[in-house]
């Protein structure tokens, strides 16, 4: 083969890159896929050595779309690490569910627009859990259990890992998934209805008792 077929050769090559190129870049624009961007992830370390940790699967979903979050406790040290329960939430109303807290020592919030940890005194959150009940967005209502169920007093982490083991010996694992495709919205006397996201900036910020924050933002376009 001559120094011109070689040439030759590569300029072909180049040139099929390129449409190739053009086409993802066309797919992307006129696709049908929800997840637009990669996700994100925020890490924050505490001084016990324990790493709470917030991801999402996207930060840009279309109108309707759903979104992913992923919460994980993790005890970074070679040794164990033995946690009391400290109550100092950073932010009010934290949840995992329609009745707020649950046994795991975190919880989550949507607010809709662009904040930070210095202003999300001025936010309202979403409803983010369906209500199973007349009242069930507060941890006193009726379908929600005693909120003395979900009282630990101790997390016994196991070294690098997020499994943790409370009273009794049970053993939890300190990761938490969940799904949105929206919130809930309840007009006085209407049964609660779910509102797909819509368009605008949108702040996710998982707390734990030991005042650690963690946030992440979204997209709806």
């Amino acid at each position: 083969m001559n120094t011109r077929d070689t040439s030759r050769i590569v300029v072909v090559f180049a040139a099929v890159v390129v449409l190739v190129a053009i086409g993802v870049a066309i797919y992307s624009m006129n696709g049908q896929s929800t997840a637009i961007k990669s996700g994100a992830t925020t890490s924050i370390l505490s001084g016990n050595g324990l790493r709470l940790s917030l991801s999402e699967n996207t930060v840009r979903v279309t109108n309707g779309g759903v979104i992913d979050f992923s919460i994980d406790l993790y005890n970074t040290l070679s040794e164990p690490v033995n946690v009391t329960s400290a109550d100092l939430w950073p932010v009010a109303n934290l949840g995992l569910s329609a009745c707020g807290r649950t046994i795991l020592p975190y919880g989550l919030d949507v607010f809709k627009g662009d904040y930070s940890q210095g202003n999300l005194t001025t936010a309202r959150a979403l409803d983010m859990f369906a209500p199973s009940g007349s009242n069930a967005s507060s941890v006193t209502g009726p379908d929600c259990p005693n909120p003395a169920l979900f009282s630990v007093p101790n997390y016994y982490f196991n070294p690098q890992s997020d499994l943790a083991v409370i009273d009794g010996g049970r053993t939890l694992q300190l990761n938490f998934s969940m799904a949105f495709t929206g919130y809930w919205v309840t007009n006085s006397g209407t049964s609660p209805t779910l509102h797909p996201f819509s368009s605008g900036v949108y702040t996710v910020v998982c707390g734990d008792e030991w005042g650690n924050l963690a946030l992440v933002h979204f997209d709806v376009v």
